[in-house]
């Protein structure tokens, strides 16, 4: 496979080192040459970004974006760096400057003195920007589940228990009334005793001309 070479589209952008103005916590610049700012003894705004091993003594510079949304870098130190190593990217920091500290033994130098706070964004990887959720961990017997922030697999409640059998007696269905098509039954019954009719068991047969049997029935 070969590699083509050729001029850049018109639409490609050239990559550039984004490089913010050097803060110092002075007033007088240390020479004509120092283009650094001095901003106050304060600063306040979103730690973004640490470059390393820069300058011939491999310092670190980190660059923080203030609240007016200009970004400026910062000269690290031994205090500085040990101070920011416990603060995650993209934290809101305010940084103070305490003014020169002399040393606590006879072989040291003074130095610039700091006090840096910081307020850590929620739940969030400093690295890769993402939102991290928590590890739930099991519940107690005295914590209700529904109470848990997170989703949880809510256990299946155990079948309801058959009703037992009642002790009361059914209930009998209501008659049907006779019918041209339905006839009430022979012998009279419950049908036949609802319908207010007598029973035919003793009423006298007569015999038809085709020789069926047939029952006189006393008209109600």
């Amino acid at each position: 496979m070969q590699n083509q070479q050729g001029a850049p589209q018109a639409d490609w952008s050239e990559a550039k080192e984004q490089m913010g103005q050097m803060l110092r916590w002075k007033q007088e610049p240390r020479n004509p040459e120092d283009l650094s700012v001095y901003l106050g003894p304060t600063i306040q705004g979103k730690y973004v970004k640490k470059k390393t091993n820069i300058g011939t003594n491999e310092s670190s510079i980190y660059e923080i974006i203030l609240t007016d949304g200009n970004l400026i870098g910062m000269w690290g130190s031994n205090l500085i760096d040990g101070k920011f190593d416990s603060i995650p990217l993209n934290s809101e920091v305010y940084i103070e400057f305490l003014g020169i500290t002399q040393p606590k033994t006879a072989k040291g130098r003074p130095y610039n003195d700091f006090k840096i706070q910081y307020r850590a964004p929620a739940f969030q990887d400093a690295n890769a920007g993402a939102v991290v959720t928590p590890p739930v961990a099991p519940a107690t017997p005295s914590e209700s589940i529904a109470s848990r922030p997170y989703p949880q697999t809510i256990p299946v409640s155990e079948p309801t228990p058959p009703t037992p059998p009642s002790n009361t007696p059914p209930i009998a269905p209501e008659p049907i009334p006779p019918t041209a098509d339905t006839p009430a039954p022979a012998g009279g019954g419950p049908l036949t005793a609802a319908m207010g009719m007598e029973k035919t068991d003793n009423v006298p047969a007569t015999e038809g001309p085709d020789g069926d049997i047939k029952v006189e029935k006393i008209p109600f």
